[in-house]
């Protein structure tokens, strides 16, 4: 076993599958929420008019968001031919996050000069929850940070091979970052990285180093500039008013406490005592392990990325992207350390820690199957599947409990089982916890978003709407004023019995009613008007 993960063949195989079960098993378990129907509501127009560049939602400019995760949206729906299913369409973002974590491989195989701590480190973030989440929806969040992970593997490889390549690379990925979110990543991570990088190792590489890092950042200055620079050219006024009420949004909207980011580890899932014991115990790894740099890199660059997120008034759990990745940095190293200690000569707090892990590790095992006894009681599942979690978990509590008793394998059993639960419980379990206990309706009539392949014919009007709204019935709607002169015929949108605007000019030939979305109760009127 130890020779087979000291294999950089087999730690990429490793890597590259649990990265593709994690981000690509579950994208057709959740409907699109606000962000992602914004994605894919302008990935589909773009299509539709045939212009990459003056991108638009629902036809209005769309300037709030660089367009380059969007522009990857558009070619995944021109290729598997679909504008509406959302589970293709979250592709992108999980085969970014699957690039993540080899880049993330790549940097921690380079500053620690040792595969193994980067293996782990690259399994550890493969396998955290948020990152799993978010890499799973195909918002904004998770390309910026992929991309700037780029920027600084490459970096720090022309850092060791001093080739021009390297640095080409590595702004390339930077103006690929600033075109997913802006300088967001360039905030959250980069510059953490930089103070951290010169604390840690030496900051003499960036002094001698600076031409050609001018060099990295012009490249990607030049690349990422293009897109804005057309946009200013397009239209200078709105495009500067988007950009002040994108700033303002930051220090306005969704304002956190300080403190917001500090349970971090809860959201790092089957990882959270590994996570809580590498901050917490830091003395006393430092003392013990042989990696004390890669891990004081990994400890420094997480404290200084969670002071920059925590000081932004806007905060969201998944705008804490940047902190599981560089967290999966110091728990990556103290699993390598562990991997290959024999249980015997560890002390009685390794013990108790791995002894914790395992007691987490059987609650799952058990509890997994006991959640599917209440879904096949209410007729969600059949008894076959209910059958096959019982035997897949109740094998993995034999071996744990096996291992244990054995001790030979029981560090390295816990540490690789540890991920593969995470990834296991993931594949078998969130469909049914994201539909059917995170869900307080389940409605039993028709939703809007049939008509996102059965397009309605009229032009749709609506006074009162939202985009989700205009994702779930596949077409533009157009906002209605007091100065809207509808057509002959029209589809008109209400969320009330009638509508205000629906005057005594126009006939109702029709009305229908419909969910607006999977997770709630709220419906949405159509009505099929003419005029008298």
């Amino acid at each position: 076993m130890v020779k087979t993960i000291k294999n950089e063949k087999i730690q990429l195989l490793v890597l590259g599958i649990t990265s593709l079960f994690s981000f690509l098993s579950t994208l057709w378990v959740r409907g699109a929420d606000l962000m992602e129907a914004r994605n894919f509501i302008t990935a589909r127009e773009i299509l539709e008019s045939g212009n990459w560049m003056l991108t638009t939602l629902n036809g209005q400019y769309r300037f709030e968001k660089p367009p380059l995760p969007t522009w990857l949206t558009a070619i995944v729906m021109k290729m598997f031919n679909t504008t509406t299913n959302e589970a293709v369409l979250r592709i992108p973002s999980a085969l970014i996050s699957t690039l993540m974590v080899f880049l993330l491989y790549k940097l921690i195989k380079l500053l620690s000069k040792n595969s193994l701590v980067a293996f782990f480190s690259a399994f550890v973030l493969s396998t955290t929850f948020m990152v799993i989440k978010v890499g799973g929806e195909n918002t904004w969040d998770i390309y910026p940070y992929a991309f700037i992970i780029g920027t600084i593997a490459y970096l720090i490889e022309g850092f060791e091979i001093q080739k021009l390549k390297s640095f080409i690379i590595s702004g390339l990925f930077l103006g690929a970052s600033i075109m997913s979110k802006g300088p967001v990543a360039i905030y959250g991570i980069f510059l953490p990285f930089i103070l951290a990088y010169s604390y840690v190792y030496n900051f003499k590489n960036f002094v001698y180093n600076w031409k050609k890092i001018i060099l990295l950042i012009v490249t990607g200055i030049v690349f990422s500039a293009i897109w804005p620079a057309l946009m200013l050219f397009e239209n200078h006024e709105l495009f500067l008013s988007v950009l002040q009420k994108e700033a303002d949004t930051w220090t306005t909207k969704h304002s956190r406490p300080i403190y917001f980011y500090l349970d971090y580890f809860v959201y790092t899932g089957v990882w959270i005592f590994f996570s809580i014991f590498s901050i917490f115990g830091k003395k006393y790894i430092t003392n013990e392990i042989k990696n004390k740099k890669i891990f004081n890199f990994g400890f420094f660059w997480t404290l200084l990325t969670l002071l920059f997120l925590s000081v932004v008034k806007m905060k969201k759990q998944r705008y804490g992207i940047p902190i599981y990745i560089t967290s999966s940095i110091m728990v990556g190293t103290i699993l390598e350390y562990y991997y290959f200690k024999n249980w015997n000569i560890l002390n009685r707090f390794d013990k108790l820690l791995f002894k914790i892990q395992a007691i987490f590790l059987s609650v799952v095992y058990i509890g997994v199957p006991i959640l599917f006894v209440t879904a096949f009681n209410k007729k969600i599942i059949k008894i076959d599947y209910l059958i096959f979690l019982m035997v897949i978990y109740g094998s993995l509590s034999i071996i744990l409990f096996y291992m244990y008793k054995q001790k030979k394998n029981f560090i390295k059993f816990t540490i690789i089982a540890t991920g593969f639960t995470m990834v296991l419980a993931n594949i078998t379990s969130n469909w049914y916890i994201e539909r059917y206990l995170r869900s307080n309706y389940q409605g039993h009539s028709a939703y809007l978003e049939i008509f996102q392949d059965n397009k309605l014919r009229d032009p749709i009007y609506a006074k009162n709407f939202g985009i989700q709204d205009v994702w779930n019935i596949g077409d533009k709607i157009i906002q209605v004023t007091d100065n809207t002169i509808f057509p002959e015929k029209f589809i008109f949108l209400d969320s009330n019995n009638m509508s205000e605007y629906l005057s005594d000019n126009y006939k109702i030939l029709k009305s229908e009613t419909y969910y607006r979305m999977k997770d709630d109760d709220k419906t949405l009127n159509i009505y099929y008007m003419e005029n008298k």
